[in-house]
């Protein structure tokens, strides 16, 4: 009972009758255990163990985690690029809208000057 209450579980998928469930991947140690809870005619539930292994441990040394800070360092600079470059294309998007709106109003302004200059011929 120790050993399952410190161990990570998949919720269990209710069986009816003649069915399966999964009650789940337990990890306890250096073990993962894959369980399954059937449940038969007559309502009785059995718990069988599909397979189990072994999970490959070995002790972390302190340059293992430097190679493991210095990634997420790395995918942090990585993302906060893809942010950066985000920001950067809206601004130049606004900036093109700007120069097209610059273009817009000094056509206007040029059309004024020259209603201007008619209005004011005697």
């Amino acid at each position: 009972m120790i050993m399952q209450r410190n161990c990570c579980e998949i919720d269990m998928v209710p069986a009816e009758k003649n069915e399966f469930g999964i009650l789940g991947i337990q990890v306890a140690g250096e073990m993962m255990h894959l369980n399954v809870l059937i449940k038969d005619t007559d309502d009785a539930h059995q718990l069988f163990c599909l397979r189990s292994i072994e999970i490959p441990v070995q002790p972390m040394g302190k340059d293992m985690q430097s190679e493991i800070d210095d990634s997420s360092k790395i995918d942090s600079s990585k993302q906060c690029i893809i942010e950066l470059e985000a920001k950067n294309n809206k601004i130049k998007a606004e900036n093109v809208e700007l120069k097209a709106r610059i273009v817009k109003l000094e056509d206007k302004q040029l059309q004024n000057e020259l209603i201007k200059n008619l209005l004011s011929v005697p």
